[in-house]
Parts: structure tokens; sequence; C-alpha cells
């Protein structure tokens, strides 16, 4: 999904990049760029500590999977963390640079339905210790 001001960067050896990986991969995850900067999605486990080191606009995912609609800011992060905790799914990543992004949109706003989306994910796929985890950081990153 790209929002205003996104831009798509399609080439034929992303095409058939993803045409040849295996069908066992339920999310492709690339690179993106944002503000001139290359940035790579972090590890997937990052999810379990609240962590969101992806760019929705530089993933793809397989046919069957859906967002929760009753989440406005953090769909994609309950999407992928449903997916991961699976265990049967998995991700690959790509050294491709798939999107030009922005920024600036709802969820680069700091609100109070940004950190109910986000504890609650936390919370119902890792548990309290997810949840300590998300402070720990919180903390960690303020304090600096």
């Amino acid at each position: 999904m790209m929002n205003s001001g996104d831009v798509f960067n399609y080439s034929s050896d992303l095409i058939d990049e993803i045409e040849s990986v295996n069908t066992n991969f339920s999310v492709i995850l690339t690179r993106w760029q944002h503000n001139g900067e290359i940035r790579n999605p972090g590890n997937i486990s990052e999810l379990e500590s609240g962590k969101f080191p992806f760019c929705h606009q530089a993933m793809f995912i397989r046919r069957g999977h859906f967002y929760n609609s009753n989440l406005r800011i953090f769909g994609d992060m309950e999407l992928l963390a449903r997916i991961y905790k699976a265990k049967s799914s998995c991700f690959y990543y790509s050294q491709h640079v798939v999107a030009d992004y922005e920024g600036g949109g709802i969820s680069s706003q700091a609100s109070l339905r940004k950190r109910f989306e986000r504890v609650l994910i936390v919370y119902f796929y890792f548990g309290f210790q997810g949840v300590v985890k998300l402070v720990k950081g919180a903390l960690n990153v303020s304090s600096r």
C-alpha cells in the first residue's frame, strides 16, 4: 500500500525475484529509501519488543493474509506479528530498494491511539514479557 508522495521503484529484476521466491514465504521484506537514506528491514523478532523496523510500502504479502481493519494505525504490525507467531510462515529479505518513502503519515505522530494499538498487539501476541520489553525500550530511548 503506497501513500501519496511515496514512489514505487519497479524493476524487472525485482519482479523476477518475487516470482522465483519459494511459496513457503508469506512476506517479502525489502529495503526502502527515506530522505535520501537507504534503510534495511530489521529482524522480524524485533516485533516481540514492540519495534516495527519495517516499511509497509516495502513489503509484499502473500494472498490470504489480511489486515485487521479494527486497527487504524498498526494494522501492518499486527499482520506481521500474526504471521510471525504462526511459525509455519517464513519471511524473505530482498536487497531491492522498492519504495521511496516520504513519511509524515499518521503513524509518525505521537498519539494515545498509536500507543494503545502498539501495546495491545504486543500483549496479545507476546504477552506481558513483550510489554515489559516495549516499556524498557521506550524508557531507554527517552532517557538518551
